[in-house]
Order: C-alpha cells, then structure tokens, then sequence
C-alpha cells in the first residue's frame, strides 16, 4: 500500500514539481516504505528509502528556505538514517554518528526560528537521546554524558513549562536515568545515585496516579534494581541484595500480566536477574543462579535445558 502511494505521489511531484504538499507526501510515503523494510530486516532496501525522504526534504527546504516545518523533515530523515545504522549492525557508526549530530544541529535551528513550538523540543530531547546512544557506540563516553546532561535540561525544562503533564514528567525521569547510567559507568557515584534516586520517585509518584500502568511500575522498580546494584557495587553492603529480592516477585507479576509479550520489558528483566545473581554471588560467597531466572531462558530458548 505504501508503494503505491509513493509511486502515486512521484507521478504527482513529477507534473506538479512546485507544489509542496505533493513533495511533502512523498517524502512521508517513502519514510513508511523504508520503516517497513527497516523491520523487516532488510536494511539496505530501507536504507534507500531513507535516503529518498531526506533528499524530498532538502528539495522542501530548497523551495521554501526557512521553513521550519520542512527544515524539522531534515532533522527526522538524518535520525532515521542514524537509527537504521545503529539497528542494522552495520560497522560504519561513524556515519550514524555524523546523521545524529546533523538530526540535532538542524532540530536547533528549528528551536530558534520557533521557540514556542513544544513538539519541536520534544523532537529535540528525543534527537539528543539517539545522539548520546551512538556516542556511546563509539565509545565517546564524556561525549554521550555530556549530551546526556543537555537532553535532561530540555526534558526539565518541558517539564517545568508543564508540570502536570505526565508524559513530560515521564519524560524527565527516563532522561535522569539516562544520565544515570552514564555517570555510572565513568565514575560519578554520586552523580549516578541521586538521578536514579530522582526517576524513580518520579516514576513511583506516576505509578501511584496511574495504578493501571503497568509500565509506570515496572520502570520504577528497574530504577530502584539499577540503583541498588550501583550501592552494592560501591559499598559492598546486603542492603541492596534485600531490595533485590524485594522488587523480584513484582517485576515478575507485571511481565506475567503481559504475558512476557513486553519485548523492552523482557531485556530489563533479564539484566535484572544477571545483576541480581551476580550480586548474591559476591555477597554470599557462593554460586546463585535463579531459577526464574532459567525458567525464562528456557521458555525464550535463550539456554539449554541442561542450564
């Protein structure tokens, strides 16, 4: 279906090459074609729809220069490019790296000709959050931090234009924990602690507001478990092995519910059970392996029964 509306839309542009809103369809026509490829696997074929919709963009632009909404199509056709770099595998991250930074540069200059446009910022926290995973890929540690440090100020400063909007308030904790997780890994003790101390007071409050949401509750509880093995790791205390064992039977209950069905839920609970074996492991002093722990591995077939 999005094939021919594409090839519909090409035939259009084509007697009509002016007319923006022609071109406008096209691009987003070839976006869903590559989107398909894209989880399909077949990365090259969307990798070429791709490169059509951020070439239809910067004909938008050439047309109408300025403008920000065609200069946003930009921003959003070098992030695709970027993401579908980083999901393939492939080995140039240097290239996604260079479409992240140009996704983040032209969303700035959306920023400044319309400042009080929300969805621009948001499109703008959620660029520098793909920039900081590819940084991470390269290994440009101080790098992914920093802009890290710079999305949170954009998610804080959503938030606090809006304070009662809960997915700005959402979007704050996961950007805290973001910052977490790098300061983490370089060192920040401190740093690390008090952001995920913050995202899941935050994601604890939401849950409490919303008890339906699953995934309000399960984000809080992975913060508290990622913040419980930073404290072990650092003070060598059974504290956070207790808490560990605490937050087990309700994480369980929520994927239960979903019927393990939560792909992104799934991985945190594997993480979660790795961490937690090997926590117990260094405190006990002995080997611990949990049996929830091989029952999912063997229902995913992840590992052997003889695991």
């Amino acid at each position: 279906a999005f094939s021919a509306s594409r090839d519909l839309l090409a035939e259009l542009h084509h007697r009509f090459p002016g007319e923006t809103l022609y071109l406008f369809e096209l691009g987003n026509a070839e976006f869903w074609v590559g989107y398909i490829h894209l989880i399909q696997g077949e990365f090259e074929l969307a990798q070429e729809a791709f490169q059509a919709y951020l070439g239809h963009a910067e004909r938008l632009n050439e047309i109408e220069p300025g403008n920000p909404k065609w200069l946003m199509e930009i921003s959003y056709a070098h992030n695709n490019i970027a993401a579908l770099i980083k999901r393939s595998g492939a080995d140039d991250v240097g290239q996604a790296l260079s479409h992240a930074r140009e996704s983040v540069e032209v969303n700035r200059r959306v920023i400044e000709l319309a400042p009080e446009n929300n969805s621009y910022w948001s499109e703008y926290s959620n660029h520098l959050a793909w920039l900081a995973d590819i940084q991470l890929l390269t290994c440009s540690l101080d790098e992914a931090l920093a802009t890290r440090q710079q999305q949170l100020g954009v998610a804080r400063r959503q938030m606090e234009m809006a304070p009662g909007n809960i997915n700005y308030r959402r979007r704050y904790a996961y950007s805290l924990s973001g910052v977490a997780g790098l300061a983490a890994m370089l060192g920040p003790v401190d740093l690390a602690a008090n952001n995920y101390t913050m995202s899941g007071d935050i994601l604890q409050e939401l849950s409490i507001l919303e008890p339906a949401n699953v995934d309000f509750r399960f984000e809080y509880l992975i913060r508290e478990a990622r913040h419980s093995t930073l404290i072990a790791r650092t003070g060598g205390s059974q504290g956070p092995l207790k808490r560990m064992k605490q937050i087990y039977e309700p994480l369980k209950d929520d994927l239960v519910s979903e019927g393990f069905e939560n792909l992104r839920h799934n991985s945190h609970w594997i993480i979660y059970l790795l961490n937690y074996s090997e926590l117990a492991d260094e405190l006990l002093g002995k080997g611990y392996l949990d049996p929830g722990f091989i029952a999912f591995c063997r229902e995913f077939e992840i590992c052997s029964e003889e695991t």
